[in-house]
C-alpha cells in the first residue's frame, strides 16, 4: 500500500525545541550583559509585552524586524530603564539563537520520520534564530527544509496562486491534496 504522504511538516518551538528553557536562558544572559536585574517582575513584564507583540504580528499589525526591537522599547518605557532597545533586542536574539535544547524524544522522532519521509520544519519563529538552533541541535542533517513565516510572505504565496492557479486558492489546495507530492528540488527552491 502506498504511503498517503511523502512529506511531514513539523513545528520547531515546543514540538522539537524546549522554547521556555531557551527563552529563560536568553533573557537571563541578556540582562547580565546589560546590567539589568533579572527579577520575576521584569520577566513577567517582558513575557506580557512579548506575547502582545507576537499577537500583533499574527494580526498583521507589525513585522518581525520591528518586533525584535519594539518588545524591548515597550519594556524599557514601562520600567524606566535607559537602554538602547535595538542593542538589547539584538543581544537577546543572539542568546536565543544558542537555545538548542531538544524536548525528550525529539531526536528520535526526527530520525524515525527522516528515514521514511521528507522532513520539513515550518515555523513562525525568527528565521535566523531557528536556523542556528537547528544547526546546533544536530538535527540539521535530518531536515530537508526550514520554512519560516518571516521568509514567506503572503505576497509571495498570493503571487504563486495567481500565476499557477489563476488566482484560485481552492484550485491550489485541490492540486496539493490530489498530488500530495513535493520533490526535494521543489522544497529547495521554496527554501
Amino acid at each position: 500500500m502506498p504511503r498517503p504522504y511523502d512529506t511531514v511538516f513539523i513545528d520547531a518551538d515546543d514540538t522539537l525545541f524546549d522554547y521556555p528553557r531557551a527563552e529563560e536562558r536568553a533573557f537571563s544572559r541578556t540582562c547580565a550583559r546589560f546590567g539589568l536585574s533579572d527579577t520575576p517582575e521584569l520577566r513577567a513584564a517582558y513575557r506580557r509585552i512579548n506575547r502582545e507583540q507576537w499577537k500583533l504580528l499574527e494580526r498583521g499589525g507589525t513585522d518581525q524586524a520591528t518586533l525584535r526591537v519594539e518588545r524591548f522599547r515597550l519594556l524599557f518605557e514601562e520600567t524606566g530603564d535607559r537602554l538602547d532597545p535595538a542593542a538589547v533586542g539584538g543581544a537577546y536574539v543572539e542568546e536565543l539563537s544558542q537555545g538548542a535544547d531538544l524536548l525528550p524524544g525529539a531526536r528520535e522522532i526526527c530520525v524515525y520520520l527522516a528515514e521514511r519521509y521528507l522532513l520539513a520544519i515550518v515555523t513562525n519563529g525568527l528565521a535566523d534564530v531557528q536556523r542556528s538552533r537547528l544547526a546546533l541541535s544536530g538535527l540539521g542533517n535530518l531536515v530537508a527544509a526550514l520554512v519560516s513565516s518571516e521568509e514567506v510572505s503572503c505576497g509571495m504565496a498570493g503571487d504563486m496562486v495567481d500565476r499557477l492557479f489563476a488566482g484560485s486558492l481552492a484550485d491550489a489546495v485541490s492540486h496539493l491534496l490530489e498530488t500530495r507530492e513535493v520533490s526535494r528540488g521543489e522544497l529547495a527552491r521554496l527554501e
